[in-house]
């Protein structure tokens, strides 16, 4: 290794974060995707095209191949983004954003930046934000980089306001810059919160002692390309004024005519996520973030939306006019009870453009009142023209009043009657993939009269994925395992019945235990899907047991009387003994 000068000290680490970024691109991107994948030269900016002093790797030949991947870099997925990040803040290597926003490498600078990650509730909250705002005030190119803020709790069970425990100093000079510079989007806060906070200066009292009410809508004017938005947790939970601040960006747009333009705070947001802990969705007090997370739908540019609907939450839209999202394709939502059909079916409705959904139906402590699966097929039939991929789960709930469990499925006194109706999806036409995770669909409760039919399935359905809950893990049903070996042929053949065109099945978590025919079964499952012309598959876990250990007993005396396996054992006991002839020869 060359001997670096102290000057290139610091940038020691941002040189193994470019290593690293170079190994991740030979993985991520073969030479053929490199190739058809590049971009149009766009023109540099300031910062890049400003000379930097000489180093002696900027001249090689393998700095200057670097430098051409880096509009291959800018297509980083996001876990890629946080893995950078993470290295420059690790804890032996921390450097505050604005030194670091001034020695970062022309190929890192615009990759790094373009996600800002804080994490809330700790001590080095206050200094880190601080100069995140003040290096977003000094440095314009940098507010034109950043799309993404990811936005999370130190933990998620810090219930309290997450600035009551730390100490916020240092931060007035950073707030003041920026609320004197963002211009006419300062009405448009001071307008949104006004309801609340009565002038600008409470508004400026709250971003300084950090409070995210405040902060959130300030990083939103300004940084004009921000994209992407996720807030975890009680951050999420208490941004119950963000949904002012959007409506009355949106209502600013309306009235002045920029919605063609686009030229408002929030704007150009294509991607949202607001995820709550269960106990925060169940938490009575925070009824108020619902229409934060309805105001999302008014944005123009949204294209995927994922939330977790509060318990109780309000069933109508926050303005008088009902939004129309043209732009959102994915749609991710958890909900309580039958009454997330609801809310699912106000979202769809203005979804005209709606792709994929992904519906969560969560229960709680003492909650026994089950599911219809006739009316959330209702729902979903209302998207019958537009959706091509449904993903249904079933979910325990974290309780309200520090109950922090629902029950499990076996605890359920009356199964057959926690999950009623029937699961009607013929009308999606257009679905060709579907994951489904009732038990119920699947034999393996304890009732079997929900069994799939001729309207089950979408007519144009190819790939399917059975993802059932833990039942099967605990011990007193272990020893059904067989028969539910049994059930899996037989679904498998079902499942051909009645969608012709399916040609991918797949087995996940807990639909069998672990066990240590686990091989056979698996072979036997792949032979009836064979016979049927449907490639079974197994997610990794399929077979794992996160609960409680299988009984030891797992050789053919477990078996039942009449079982007979699809395939022999000592078929296998052949393969291994030729498999072994080859390596010998070899």
């Amino acid at each position: 290794m060359d001997s670096s000068s102290p000057e290139e000290q610091p940038l020691t680490k941002l040189s193994l974060i470019t290593n690293t970024i170079n190994q991740i691109l030979q993985h991520k991107f073969s030479p053929k995707q490199r190739s058809s994948e590049q971009p149009t030269p766009e023109q540099p900016s300031p910062e890049q095209s400003t000379p930097e002093k000489s180093t002696p790797e900027q001249s090689t030949p393998k700095q200057r191949s670097s430098e051409n991947m880096k509009l291959s870099l800018d297509q980083l997925p996001v876990d890629i983004l946080d893995i950078i990040i993470e290295m420059l803040n690790s804890p032996k290597l921390r450097t505050p954003l604005a030194s670091v926003n001034k020695k970062l490498h022309a190929l890192l600078q615009p990759i790094i930046f373009k996600t800002i990650l804080m994490l809330w509730g700790t001590k080095e909250s206050p200094r880190q934000i601080s100069h995140l705002l003040r290096s977003l005030q000094e440095n314009p190119q940098l507010r034109e980089l950043v799309k993404i803020i990811r936005i999370v709790p130190c933990s998620p069970f810090f219930e309290s306001s997450p600035n009551d425990k730390i100490p916020v100093k240092n931060m007035g000079p950073a707030i003041d810059t920026m609320f004197d510079n963002i211009g006419g989007a300062k009405d448009i806060m001071v307008d949104a919160l006004g309801s609340l906070e009565k002038d600008t200066g409470a508004v400026r009292a709250l971003a300084k002692k950090g409070d995210t009410r405040a902060i959130v809508p300030l990083l939103a004017t300004t940084l004009p390309h921000l994209e992407r938005l996720l807030l975890t947790g009680h951050i999420a939970a208490q941004q119950n004024l963000l949904g002012s601040f959007i409506l009355a960006c949106v209502n600013h747009a309306t009235e002045s005519g920029d919605m063609d333009k686009l030229n408002v705070p929030l704007a150009s947001l294509k991607h949202v996520e607001l995820m709550l802990d269960y106990h925060w969705g169940y938490n009575y007090k925070i009824t108020g973030v619902a229409a934060t997370y309805l105001a999302f739908f008014y944005l123009p540019r949204l294209e995927t939306m994922t939330v977790h609907a509060v318990y109780k939450g309000p069933q109508k839209w926050p303005s008088e006019q009902p939004p129309v999202a043209t732009c959102l394709r994915y749609l991710e939502v958890e909900t309580y009870h039958n009454e997330g059909r609801y809310i699912v079916n106000m979202m769809i409705r203005v979804c005209p453009a709606l792709k994929t959904i992904k519906w969560t139906h969560l229960w709680g402590e003492n909650d026994h009142k089950g599911f219809s699966l006739t009316a959330i097929s209702s729902v979903l039939q209302a998207a019958a023209g537009q959706l091509d991929g449904v993903i249904l789960c079933l979910a325990r709930s974290s309780g309200k009043m520090g109950s922090m469990f629902g029950p499990f499925l076996v605890d359920i006194e009356r199964p057959e009657t926690f999950v009623t109706g029937r699961l009607i999806l013929a009308p999606l036409v257009h679905a060709t993939r579907l994951t489904l995770t009732w038990v119920h669909l699947f034999g393996l409760a304890a009732s079997e009269d929900v069994q799939p039919g001729p309207s089950t399935f979408p007519p144009n359905l190819e790939v399917l994925s059975i993802r059932a809950s833990r039942l099967i893990t605990q011990e007193h049903l272990f020893w059904q395992m067989f028969s539910k070996v049994r059930v899996a042929r037989e679904f498998v053949g079902k499942c051909r019945l009645y969608a012709p065109r399916l040609r991918v099945c797949e087995f996940g978590l807990g639909v069998f235990v672990k066990h240590p025919l686990e091989d056979l079964i698996k072979r036997d499952l792949i032979h009836a899907g064979e016979t049927q012309g449907v490639k079974v598959t197994f997610h990794p876990e399929c077979f794992a047991s996160p609960t409680l250990f299988p009984p030891a007993r797992g050789d053919d005396s477990v078996l039942p009387n009449d079982w007979k396996w699809l395939v022999r054992d000592d078929d296998k006991e052949e393969k291994d003994d030729e498999e072994v002839e080859v390596d010998e020869v070899d």
